[in-house]
């Protein structure tokens, strides 16, 4: 071969070698790596469990309101988190992690941040006024249950001792969470201490323009027999429904046939309701082309009417319960009256009666028939002294302030409307510098005796008062790291930390029954919030 081709041949089939081999070698090596990262995922893919002890007061925190925290958790680990149902001890509970090694791993240490991260709880004490412990717990705890929400705290109103004599001044409320969360929580608590406040200077400013009602003379009432069956009055009578833990009510007592029977009226906005009508119904009523326009043809039993009251100058809403004829002029046939709203009777002419305006009826009728509890008279029926010690004792139609507490109830008697039971209660005067309980003065002075098994039923009253109320809570931002006890009286604290977050090794999941962390959510949710004792 020329010497002129051979060098080039040459050059180019080492080129050519050299590129081939260089191909190879790449081909080889991608192989390698494919093969590596294919043993990697091998690796990397085999199942893990790991358990991890977490502290109870952590649960709520770890697993999130609804479970969103640990959701959180499990999508960014793709992992999957369980709680065994057995308890490890009172300390603490398991949570069993369940993916790859990696994803495990990560699960426990994001868990691991948001126990050391927690913030710090602190216990606040604050006392409010007991009257208005009724507007802050709200009616079956809404009130309370919402400033929960609002807050994040864990609110614990004490109740009362459950003796029915010890009326308290204020009671202790008591917060838990964070600095933020107790400032939002007691400013919500102080707003409706404040609330409940102008409330009640409304009613009393309301009520200091009432006359008292009390007639002169032996007999107070002249109450008739027949408050018969009549729908509307059945079923637009007021009632008596406490507003508090305890069971108490504030009343008047408004009329008095015997202390086996009386009416009282609720203190509270419907009272003021009752003041703003009693004033428009007299302006209406006194005007005399007005009462031209609603003259009555005829009076006849069960009928409601518009009626002024003999001791003083104002009309109320009253019920006919009997009519007396004049043969001679009808319009001065002699007509009975029961007065819906304060309970009383009175007579008046035919003539001095006029027909009621139909808005003059929306307010529900005030005056709730009710008998003393606990206490029955000596001999037959109650005698006049004790009537009169009775009205003494309560302040008939003076309107001072009284306690009282729904015991149970009657049946009225089959000549009265049916269903509707009369409340059996308790009264108590907390106005003097000790407290009165009726019942047991009328004892003490002699006209009246207890009635059997009054001691055990009394116990069992006490009994069931004592119960403890929970709601809602907000256990995921309460769990519980510290307790700083700060009570305003005292200014003094005291913080302790508790609390640890323990790993378990890897071991392979048991026949253990397990538990998803959004149904446990409900378990420690109802745990805290608000407690009322």
């Amino acid at each position: 071969m020329d010497a002129r081709y051979a060098l080039p041949v040459l050059i180019g089939l080492t080129v050519t070698g050299i590129s081939a081999a260089y191909l190879v070698y790449l081909l080889l090596r991608r192989d390698e790596d494919d093969f590596s990262a294919y043993m990697q995922r091998v690796r990397t893919s085999r199942p893990a469990v790991i358990e991890v002890k977490i502290p109870k007061d952590c649960v709520g925190v770890v697993i999130g309101r609804g479970g969103n925290s640990v959701k959180d958790i499990q999508e960014k680990t793709d992992t999957r988190i369980m709680f065994k149902d057995e308890l490890g001890n009172d300390q603490y509970r398991i949570c069993v992690i369940q993916g790859n090694r990696e994803g495990a791993q990560l699960a426990e240490s994001l868990i691991h941040d948001i126990i050391l991260n927690q913030p710090l709880i602190e216990s606040h004490e604050m006392f409010v006024p007991q009257r208005a412990c009724g507007r802050i717990i709200g009616r079956n705890g809404d009130n309370i249950r919402s400033i929960s929400r609002a807050s994040n705290a864990k609110i614990i109103v004490e109740g009362s001792s459950g003796e029915a004599r010890e009326f308290v001044a204020a009671r202790r409320v008591i917060i838990k969470g964070t600095t933020e969360q107790i400032a939002l929580a007691k400013s919500l608590i102080e707003e409706k201490v404040m609330e409940d406040i102008e409330v009640r200077e409304k009613i009393h400013e309301s009520l200091e323009k009432r006359s008292p009602r009390k007639k002169t003379g032996p007999q107070y009432l002249m109450l008739a027999d027949a408050v018969e069956d009549e729908q509307t009055q059945r079923h637009n009578t007021e009632c008596l429904l406490d507003t508090g833990k305890d069971g108490f009510l504030e009343v008047y007592v408004s009329a008095v046939e015997h202390p086996g029977r009386f009416w009282v009226q609720v203190i509270g906005p419907k009272a003021v309701e009752l003041d703003h009508l009693v004033e428009e119904m007299t302006e209406f009523y006194k005007q005399e082309e007005n009462r031209e326009c609603h003259t009555l043809r005829e009076v006849v039993v069960d009928q409601l009417v518009a009626a002024p009251y003999s001791h003083d100058d104002k009309w109320y809403r009253a019920r006919v319960t009997g009519v007396t004829l004049d043969d001679y002029a009808a319009e001065e046939s002699q007509v009975s009256l029961y007065y819906l709203d304060y309970g009383d009777s009175d007579t008046c002419q035919k003539k001095q009666l006029c027909s009621l305006r139909a808005d003059f009826l929306k307010l529900r009728y005030q005056a709730i028939e009710c008998s003393l509890a606990k206490v029955k008279p000596k001999e037959g029926g109650w005698a006049e002294e004790a009537t009169d010690l009775f009205e003494d004792l309560c302040h008939v139609a003076q309107w001072r302030a009284l306690m009282s507490r729904v015991d149970s109830y009657k049946e009225r008697e089959q000549c009265e409307r049916e269903g509707s039971p009369i409340p059996v209660v308790d009264l108590y005067d907390t106005s003097g510098a000790q407290d009165i309980c009726v019942a047991e003065e009328l004892v003490k002075q002699g006209y009246a005796m207890w009635e059997k098994g009054q001691k055990e039923e009394q116990q069992r009253i006490v009994g069931k008062q004592s119960q403890q109320l929970h709601t809602d809570s907000s256990e995921d931002v309460l769990p519980g790291k510290k307790n700083d006890v700060v009570n305003d009286a005292a200014g003094g604290q005291n913080s302790t930390a508790s609390g640890n977050c323990k790993k378990m090794k890897s071991v392979a999941p048991d026949a253990a029954s397990f538990r998803a962390p959004e149904g446990l959510w409900d378990e420690y949710d109802s745990e805290g919030g608000l407690e009322m004792g």
